[in-house]
């Protein structure tokens, strides 16, 4: 009986770590994939969660028409423009020691660090936030909001 119970807690281990191992991948590859090509805002928003992406609704929502709103460049590059070949190729993905993606890249000379803070549940994991020098994107918008 004992064997079986020392099998059996040692395949849930390795289970568990399994499952760990994917969801880490998993966060790599979604980060990898909003700057395939230099940077995808819409890739971003398709792998968010509805609280992150709510954000930019926020924004758009309490912005007058013809105005910048409080997201008045791009998150994911870091500025108004983008060198998406400069982006790609310099790209560095690592999994922080909380879960989180600390994503390095240059763009157009400046080194860039965003951590995307990632949300999973059951086998799926999205954006949540992007952390931009310590700081919270969607703390700073919605400040940004509220004071309009």
């Amino acid at each position: 009986m004992k064997k079986y119970l020392i099998a059996l807690v040692s395949l849930m281990a390795c289970t568990t770590t399994f499952a760990q191992d994917n969801l880490q991948a998993q966060k790599l590859q979604i980060v990898k994939r909003i700057y395939a090509g230099g940077g995808n805002h819409q890739t971003l928003i398709n792998n968010s969660t509805r609280d992150f992406k709510s954000v930019f609704i926020e924004d758009e929502r309490n912005t007058p028409i013809g105005e910048v709103g409080c997201i008045d460049y791009d998150l994911i590059t870091q500025g108004q423009d983008s060198n998406p070949k400069e982006i790609s190729r310099s790209l560095k993905t690592s999994i922080t020691d909380n879960g989180h993606v600390l994503a390095t890249f240059r763009n157009f000379g400046k080194l860039n660090k965003l951590t995307y803070v990632m949300s999973c549940n059951g086998n799926r994991c999205l954006v949540d936030d992007v952390l931009e020098n310590g700081k919270s994107f969607k703390r700073s918008i919605r400040k940004c909001i509220r004071s309009l």
